[in-house]
This record gives structure tokens, sequence and C-alpha cells, in this order.
């Protein structure tokens, strides 16, 4: 029996701002989402037996698809050819169902290889008519999904140890970005020194002439594409959202200032710059909504093809109330069992709790959050000694440059009516109301310029407009929070704000978790999400055109670690997924929330296991079957107790021995412990060890910390958390 999908809402993964240019579809003062839904005309089927890359045998005459510990799925091998071909013949046995009973819609996709389903063109009727076929696991409606670098590779530790950032960084592995496709005649894809691996150039005939020796697969998704036959898109990269996470992944090596439109410091590179990169459009012409089954079909293709990462910097809200995971979710675990690792956003619907998106929420993606990077790019704010940097947005440039006097606004957030600004350069703070809000009412009460004060920690950020008619036409710029104090003593002096100069800003505001970066635990399961944190806020990478852009968002963070995990694939190339999600989470570096007075670690549900660490995640001895040990929520009263076992594997292969202990947050009344406290773990062996949560009595709160596991290798650590209510 079947079971419907509540409603999806959209997410926007990603800030874009190149200078001046924007998104429109993001609410530009939370950071936040859209609303929006699943989509009712399409139903995705999923059927009973197990997909290709998940079938461990249990029907006669079918041998299991992966026998033993072999890494990535063979396509070639007769056990897989068996299985797909029982698959076959089973979603015939549905299409038959449909024809038997009337049923109109026509199918428009069908997999084998990381689910077992088929989507349905629904033509009006019900989706409750699908639920009693035989041989229905579930159903859901078809969902909407929206897309969600210099100085950063150092906040990683990349090119530690040649782990990166060189150009041999990720060398034969393959990383599929899953997006709005790739610019692959861009100069950050100089295909100079590659050649096509075996069995490529892969791609859909209408993609034909759209790769290179660097982008060696290129096919293009449109919803009922298949049915309804050309449409006109093809591979091009129309949109700058995957042009700009593909560099991220896997740019080459690149000058820095000489020879990019606005001013960096050194080299440009991406985190992997030797990878191949497949170009999978599921946002082709300027479409700004992909389907679950097109994406869906993007996995699966992107499977079949050999690669070895996956890069999804999109997402959909999460769904309240589900009683299994989504369509994508499925998808992306079981891709985990064909061998293929897969980075998710985590959304941008933060620091809420519980906004971790689809198909953020799936168990064995890498699920990435954002943290700030040390610089941006923006225009100096000269006042009397002072010079203030402030980045642009979507709203004048300051060119030419604009001359008068520094006034603070009454009220000082500007979401009424303003007085005391005219002739003047207005200073705002941000919140409350959007940044068109502010800069429109300035320019109702005669300012001839808006500088906004950030509210958050770290670097200024480009500002949004909010969609609304009759947008202002003065200019505005936004400096950070740590200047408020000062830019505020000087109302009354004369400024310069001169948007002909862009320029770099090197600030000492890394590691800070980015105020938009969504939050766990999962909705459905109270799973700790997310899993690791990359740089998402003022990324500069590549654009279409042969231009670079500052991005922010979780979609940002998200080519960090498909990048880092490339550059392990290539290092480690016997390790699972598993085990490469392992390796990052439990060496992550700890990053921080600056609050008044100090500063604080913001927890396992902001931000994983921490910041990614090049430098250890390649070095580990051990992998863990579990990257976090969460204990959900639990009622805030009487004596409770809980256990779960975690599996240790070695990667060293020698013996190796390590003492475990537990670190946690100050929590009257609760506390976690592990036992054995030492393990001697046989050269490749397991050995399991236990955790154990003892709450006498306590009042509502989160609890966290960590196993810590230590050798003469160094310390993994594992995040606890708990949550009484």
């Amino acid at each position: 029996m079947g079971t419907r999908t509540l409603p999806l809402r959209v997410a926007a993964l990603a800030f874009a701002f190149a200078l001046g240019s924007a998104r429109a579809d993001i609410n530009p003062n939370s950071d936040g989402t859209l609303a929006g839904g699943d989509v009712t005309d399409t139903a995705i089927v999923t059927l009973v037996d197990p997909p290709t890359a998940s079938y461990a045998g249990g029907i006669a005459g079918l041998p299991r698809t992966k026998p033993g510990q072999q890494k990535k799925l063979d396509l070639t091998s007769g056990p897989v050819k068996s299985y797909r071909a029982y698959l076959a013949d089973r979603r015939n046995d549905f299409k038959q169902w449909l024809q038997r009973n009337g049923f109109k819609g026509a199918v428009v996709h069908q997999y084998d290889l990381v689910l077992n389903a088929v989507a349905v063109q629904l033509n009006g009727q019900s989706i409750d008519l699908l639920q009693n076929a035989p041989g229905v696991l579930w159903v859901e409606y078809s969902s909407l999904y929206h897309p969600t670098m210099n100085v950063s590779l150092g906040l990683i530790k990349a090119g530690v140890g040649n782990l990166g950032g060189t150009a041999d960084g990720g060398r034969g592995v393959k990383v599929g970005v899953i997006d709005t496709g790739i610019d692959q005649d861009h100069p950050f894809f100089d295909a100079t020194g590659f050649s096509y691996p075996p069995g490529f150039p892969k791609n859909d005939a209408r993609c034909a002439g759209e790769t290179t020796a660097k982008v060696i697969a290129a096919r293009v998704y449109f919803f009922n594409d298949n049915v309804t036959g050309r449409n006109g898109f093809d591979c091009t990269a129309v949109q700058e959202h995957g042009s700009h996470v593909a560099g991220t992944i896997g740019g080459v090596r690149f000058p820095g200032a000489s020879a990019t439109p606005f001013p960096v410091a050194g080299t440009l590179s991406g985190v992997a710059p030797g990878v191949w990169l497949g170009n999978y459009n599921v946002f082709p012409g300027p479409i700004g909504n992909a389907r679950s089954e097109d994406i869906a079909q993007a996995v699966e293709d992107a499977v079949a093809d050999g690669m070895d990462v996956l890069n999804l910097s999109l997402g959909g809200a999460n769904k309240h109330g589900l009683a299994h995971p989504d369509v994508l979710e499925s998808a992306l675990n079981h891709a985990a069992d064909a061998g293929v690792v897969a980075a998710v956003a985590a959304g941008n619907a933060g620091p809420g709790d519980s906004t971790i998106e689809s198909p953020g929420e799936a168990e064995r993606v890498i699920t990435a959050a954002a943290s700030s990077n040390r610089h941006f790019i923006g225009i100096p704010v000269r006042a009397g000694s002072s010079t203030f940097g402030a980045a642009l947005g979507a709203f004048g440039r300051f060119v030419p440059a604009v001359t008068a006097m520094l006034a603070n606004a009454t009220p000082a957030n500007g979401c009424t009516a303003i007085s005391g600004v005219s002739g003047s350069l207005a200073v705002i703070d941000r919140g409350v109301c959007t940044f068109s809000t502010k800069i429109r009412n300035a320019q109702a009460a005669g300012a001839v310029g808006v500088i906004v004060v950030n509210n958050q920690p770290g670097d200024p950020a480009g500002m949004a407009q909010d969609g609304t008619p009759n947008q202002p036409a003065i200019n505005g710029a936004m400096v950070a929070l740590s200047d408020r104090a000062a830019i505020r003593a000087l109302a009354g002096t004369s400024a310069t704000v001169d948007g002909g100069t862009p320029q770099e800003f090197i600030t000492n505001n890394q590691n800070a978790i980015a105020d938009f970066s969504s939050s766990g635990p999962v909705d459905r399961t109270f799973a700790v999400k997310p899993d690791i944190t990359g740089p998402g806020v003022n990324i500069y990478s590549s654009i279409p055109g042969g231009d670079f852009a500052l991005f922010s968002g979780t979609s940002m963070a998200t080519p960090h670690t498909a990048g880092s995990a490339a550059l392990l694939v290539q290092q480690h190339p016997t390790w699972t997924p598993d085990q490469i999600k392992s390796a990052l989470v439990t060496t992550g570096q700890r990053v921080i929330t600056t609050v008044p007075g100090g500063s604080v670690d913001p927890g396992v549900l902001r931000r994983g296991g921490g910041l990614i660490d090049l430098s250890r995640a390649g070095r580990v001895t051990a992998a863990f079957d579990a990257t976090a040990v969460g204990f959900g929520f639990h009622e805030a009263n009487g004596v409770w107790t809980s256990r779960q076992s975690v599996t240790l594997t070695d990667l060293s292969g020698s013996a190796q021995t390590y003492s475990l202990s537990v670190s946690q947050s100050a929590a009257s009344g609760v506390s976690f412990s592990v036992e054995p406290a030492s393990l001697s773990v046989p050269a490749n062996g397991s050995v399991t060890f236990t955790v154990t949560l003892s709450s006498p009595g306590t009042v509502p709160h989160d609890v966290g910390g960590d196993v810590l596991v230590v050798n003469g290798g160094g310390t993994l650590r594992l995040p606890l958390w708990v949550r009484f209510k």
C-alpha cells in the first residue's frame, strides 16, 4: 500500500552575487527559502524489490549483485545483468496492470540501479489508483527542487601533504555535478593535460559537442521530455549555479588578479583540480524548478556512467510526517551501495531547528553546512581616516562614486518612514524587514545612498531585492557587524563610496557557521544532521562566459565536500562511501559562533563533525559504522537509560589499540559514557563498543558531546546528541 507525501516547500540553495547581479527568488532578509509544494501531475511509484545496487540475494536463481567487499557496482557482471532483467519483468507486470485497469497516464521514467521505481504521468487521475497495484511499496507525488574559492581552500587545509589544491589532486576520479549545467569552455575547466577515460565521452544526443577531456559527460533532463520530444533544451549552462559549483570542485589552477574580472589574491583552484567532471543538467535553460523524477534519473545515469562522487547543491523542504525516505533520499542511499559518494546541501533555511532539507536528510549522504570564509570582494567606504569594506548586491553600485555626509537613520532598522538622512548616505541596521524596504524608505527620505550594517557575525554579504514592484533606484552596499560602532560614530563626517574600485578584503572572519545554514535534527527520524561543514560564504568561482563571481549558500559548502571526497577516493580507492564519510566527519575542525562576550561551539546540529580538515582525513586508521550517535527526543522526567552500539573497522592494515572516553557539554542530570575504555582492533578487523546515555531526571534541553577515540595517529571525534523536552 502506498503512502502519499505531504507538500514540499521549494528551497533556493544559493545566494549569487556577481558584483551586482543577484537571484531574486530568495528572502534576502532571512536568507531563507520560498514556499512551494509537490506537483500533482506525476507520481513516482516505488516497487517492492530492492534496486540493483542494494540487492543482497534472496530470490531463487539470482545471486547478489555486489559480492564481498567490492566497492563499485559492476554493470557488466552476470548477476547485475540478470537482476536488472528480473526488475524489468516486474516493471512490465506493473505497466500491464495499468493497461488492464484503464489507467490513461504514461510511464515517463523507469529506474532500476538506485531505485526500483517508475514515474507515471497522472493525466488528471488520482494517485490513489496506483496504490493498490501489485508489487507497489509506496507512491508519492513528484516534488520541486531549486538550486540551493581561493582562500577557502586553506580553511579546509587542502594542499597539506599534497592532498588537494595541486594540479593532480583528484586525478582519475569522476565527479557528477547534478545542477544547472557546466560551461565546459570556461578557462577554469581547461582540458589541457586531460584525456578521456575509456568509454567516454558519454552524452545525450542533444548534448553532442558539449563534452571535453575535462567535462567528460553531458546529459540534460526536463519533465516529460522523453514523451514530448525535443523541447529546445540542451546541456548548455544558461544559469550560473552549476558552473560555479563545478569550479569549486574541480577548477584547474588559474592565475589570480591579473587574469580575472575582479581582484583576488594568488592562484585560483578547485579543491580537486585533477578530477573529471560530469554535467547532469536538471535545470536547463531558464528552468528554476527541477522535479524529483528528473533528478532521480540524473542520479541513476551518473551511477551508470561510472561517476565516483556526486554533488547535489539543491534541495526542497523537509517532508513533515512522511513515514519513509522520499524518492531522492532513497536513490542516494542506494547510490552508496553502488560505491558512489554523494555530497548534498543542508539547505539555507537556518538557523531554526529541524530545517535540513531533502535530499540532505538521507542517511548515507554527506550533508554539508556552511561556514564563513575569510575574504570578500567589495568596494571601499572612506570616511575621515577610516576605510570600510562594503559588499555590493542587487542595488545601485556607487558608480560613479558618491560623496556625502554619513547619517544614522531613525529608526535604526529603516523599516518604517525614515528621518534625518536627506542628502546623506543613510546608515541602516540589517534586520526585521527586507533590504528593498530599507533602501526604498531611505530614498523616500531623500538619501543619496545607503550603507547597511550587517546583523550577523562575519563578513558583509551581497543584498538581494525582494521582488516587489518599484525597486529603489539609489545605491546600496553592506558593511560588517564589526564595523557598526565605528561607522555610526562617524555620523556627520563626509564619506566617499567608490564602486569603480572593487578590491579583495582579507579578514579574520572565517569558520563561523552561517546564519542561513540549515540545522538538524532530521524532522522525520530525529537523526543528527548536518554531517560536515564547508566554506559557504563569499565563495569565488566560475560562471558562464569566462567570468567569476562570489556566491554564498550551503550550495557552495557542498562542492568543497564533494571535492574533498574526490581526493579521498583518489588516495584510498578501496574505501567505501561510508568510510569516506566517516573519515571526513570524525576529523572535522570545530567551528565557532560569535556571541556577546565571546565565542561558543554551535553544536552538532549546526556544524556536524565540524569544518573539513584534509590534513587529517586521509590519514585516519579507523572508520565507524555511524558518524554520529544521536539518541533523539525524550521526555524530561524520571530515570532514563539508553545504549547504542558502534562498530569500529581498521583501515590501516595493522593491529591498533585505541583509548575511548567521552567529552560532553555541562548538563546537570545527564551523562554519556562509553565502554570499554580501551579497544584492541586486529588488522582489517572490526570491534564494537557501546555508548550509554543516563538521565536520572532532568529539565528540557539539548546535550551534546563527542566520543573521543585516540591512538598514536591522533584523536577521532564521534559527535553525540540528545534532546529532552
